[in-house]
């Protein structure tokens, strides 16, 4: 069984398709990792990028100059000229890259596409497709009219028609241009496709899309390093220039600009926070990740080696996740697999993995009130975490090893279908 895992990056927030592809090499299987891009230049075995496109002709790229035409590739500047801040990435399925005539594509048994946007064009592929496919999910584009994330809107479950986050663009139809164009594809040639989905929320979304509601789907959490991710001993806070005295809360961000990760719902909190005395805030992530709140704060900049990062979670008390929307973050897993507790709201895949009042705290809908309560519940100590416990607990649900199975379960029955 050859398989052959599609993605558009190595790193990111789809590193999940690495460990996958990895992980499957270690057990023996037959797979190789196709991505548009390496942006960590880093090694990974057996892994290939996309050649570049040929470039497309005169006539075809003057019109990609004046905005969108069916027959061309889009020019995503012109189309999302406008487009509001708060809104996340919006992803075209319509490009130059044409997986299906790849070498690898053409040896493989299973495909499994992971996060696709601006990589896969969507109607050429699955008209010419004749392979068994696992579409995996990270977000919501694979289903939508190309939103990654859908807010508070429900209308990939119809059409995508008047897109709220497109609002002011010059084209705030693409949105329903590129349902209809997907639904089309699907219509003249249905592919043999199961879909996976980290998250119960985004598993649900899916199932509830018009897209992918006939597909069977599985849930298949992400996997976390526990042998970097774990409880440490030692002085780490002296290690690390931090007083022993405080309670530490952590946020790590890889943005200050994406408003989805709710840093102004943290300001929000931390601008009226009760029992603030013995606090100090430490952030990860962007230089300009500077927050302006009257708490003691100390900045780490970006982190790239994961055993630092790991040092980073066990000086903390508490991590907070304040995301509006999200799917299943790679920083609450690691949070947890170090036995320290995360504050998030209630929303997206969340309560897949915290249990409130046992490894975190839960402060229902996001606002920042809610979650200045549920940071001064933890400052009061209305809370008692065990830090070994929610080791063990993540190491129990987000062993890697689990992961890997389920794929290779999924993969080998699929493969024995005819």
């Amino acid at each position: 069984m050859k398989i052959l895992l599609v993605n558009t990056m190595t790193i990111g927030g789809a590193i999940s398709c690495t460990r996958v592809h990895t992980g499957l090499l270690d057990k023996g299987y037959d797979s190789h990792l196709l991505t548009l891009w390496n942006d960590g230049n880093i090694a990974v075995p057996r892994h290939e990028l996309m050649p570049l496109p040929s470039p497309p002709p005169l006539m075809e790229r003057v019109s990609r100059k004046i905005g969108l035409s069916h027959d061309t590739v889009p020019n995503k500047d012109v189309l999302f000229a406008n487009k509001s801040k708060k809104h996340e990435i919006f992803f075209l399925y319509h490009t130059y890259h044409h997986i299906h005539k790849h070498p690898l594509y053409k040896e493989a048994d299973i495909v499994n596409f992971h996060m696709m946007g601006y990589m896969l064009d969507f109607v050429s592929f699955f008209k010419n497709n004749d392979k068994k496919m696992v579409w995996t999910l990270h977000e919501m584009s694979a289903f939508t009219g190309g939103c990654a994330f859908a807010e508070d809107c429900r209308g990939y479950q119809q059409s995508c028609q008047d897109c709220p986050q497109l609002v002011g663009t010059p084209e705030p139809n693409i949105a329903q241009t590129q349902l209809a164009y997907k639904l089309d594809t699907f219509s003249k040639k249905s592919p043999n496709l199961n879909v996976v989905a980290p998250s119960n929320w985004l598993l649900n979304s899916s199932k509830e899309s018009r897209l992918f509601n006939q597909y069977d789907h599985h849930l298949i959490p992400y996997g976390v390093e526990i042998d970097i991710f774990k409880p440490m001993s030692g002085e780490l806070r002296q290690e690390l220039g931090l007083p022993a005295d405080k309670k530490i809360l952590l946020f790590v961000a890889g943005s200050t600009k994406n408003y989805r990760k709710g840093l102004d719902l943290l300001l929000g909190a931390l601008e009226n926070i009760q029992n603030a005395d013995d606090l100090l805030i430490c952030t990860v992530g962007s230089k300009d990740l500077n927050l302006k709140t009257n708490v003691p704060t100390h900045h780490f900049g970006r982190i790239e080696d994961k055993k630092q990062l790991a040092k980073v979670y066990n000086i903390a008390d508490v991590f907070v996740a304040p995301s509006r929307e999200d799917n299943l973050p790679n920083t609450v897993l690691e949070s947890i697999a170090c036995g320290t507790p995360v504050i998030a709201f209630n929303i997206g895949g969340m309560p897949d993995m915290i249990k409130h009042g046992e490894n975190g705290i839960l402060c229902g809908e996001a606002t920042s009130n809610n979650l200045q309560k549920g940071i001064e519940g933890f400052l009061k100590n209305e809370y008692a975490f065990d830090s070994q416990k929610i080791y063990q607990d993540a190491q129990a649900r987000y062993y890697p090893a689990r992961q890997i199975d389920a794929y290779i379960e999924l993969f080998e029955k699929i493969h024995a279908q005819k």
